[in-house]
């Protein structure tokens, strides 16, 4: 029986990183500026750090930006975070969590001078806390204007310089929020309120993390036919899909061991088993 689930998981593997291999380039997203929002301190490593290791690969030619929105989880349980003192000063870890989120970022690549962490008020992590979606788009809209830049580039053999404006990719989660968590769902509702509501000159384009059902969250790697057989059909074809290979479910692994003050039992079956250390899936929304 061991043999066999062995033999099952090194097929997969395998599996996972011939099509490392072969993803086609023009399902990935390149030479852009980018902003990772998420949550809370460990939802880059746990929900995407797929994305984000491959996002940061030289050869893609991208900036990456994290946005945290808060500091803490509940429990002994925070890139644009939305809340410092929710990035984990519930248990007066905060300045703790806080390092621990730069650690993991690094560690996906992701340069420390870019990995922000929000202290606000009203951003508080918590079940029963709601985040309002006109605070977080006036967050992102200013993180957005913020590092915002314009590039002169000559035009043709002509002497003289046009002004690109940079499109900045935002990534987040769905309108699930992968778990349900009311704080991830914030973050997609402040990002379409931030589409439909409010006028800005900023060139934006939003990715939203694919939520999937609870049986297919947690096995792993083998959730990789489903994904796969499932792009055949037009609604899941043009999802840009990443799949980490090996080494890269290892650096993840990494990631998430910088959060110290998180590695509660339950923390250790989820970087086992969720779908999300291996896969992710970007949806785009506009």
């Amino acid at each position: 029986m061991l043999a066999v689930i062995l033999t099952t998981i090194a097929s997969i593997s395998l599996f996972t990183y011939i099509l490392h291999l072969f993803t086609p380039s023009s399902s990935l997203i390149i030479d852009s500026r980018i902003l990772v929002l998420t949550a809370h301190p460990d939802d880059e490593c746990m929900f995407f750090a797929p994305t984000l290791l491959k996002l940061t690969q030289k050869k893609n030619r991208n900036e990456v930006f994290g946005l945290c929105l808060s500091t803490v989880f509940q429990l002994v349980l925070q890139h644009l975070c939305l809340s410092f003192d929710s990035v984990g000063n519930f248990d007066g870890l905060g300045h703790l969590r806080k390092h621990e989120l730069t650690k993991s970022y690094e560690t996906l690549g992701v340069d420390s001078s870019h990995v922000t962490v929000l202290d606000h008020p009203e951003l508080q992590d918590g079940m029963k806390n709601n985040w309002k979606d006109a605070l977080i788009t006036e967050i992102v809209k200013s993180f957005a204007e913020k590092n915002e830049i314009n590039v002169y580039r000559k035009a043709g053999t002509i002497p003289i310089y046009v002004v690109y404006r940079i499109l900045f990719k935002i990534i987040t989660f769905d309108n699930y929020g992968v778990s349900g968590h009311p704080n991830h769902i914030a973050c997609f509702n402040g990002i379409s309120y931030l589409h439909t509501k409010v006028e800005s000159t900023l060139r934006l384009r939003t990715y939203n993390l694919t939520s999937v059902p609870l049986l297919r969250k947690f096995i792993a790697l083998f959730d990789l036919p489903v994904t796969i057989i499932l792009r055949l059909f037009p609604t899941f074809s043009k999802d840009v899909l990443y799949v980490s290979a090996p080494s890269e479910y290892l650096a993840a692994h990494r990631a998430m061991r910088h959060h110290h003050t998180q590695l509660v039992w339950f923390r250790w079956l989820y970087v086992m088993f969720s779908r999300y250390m291996y896969i992710n899936e970007l949806r785009r929304n506009v």
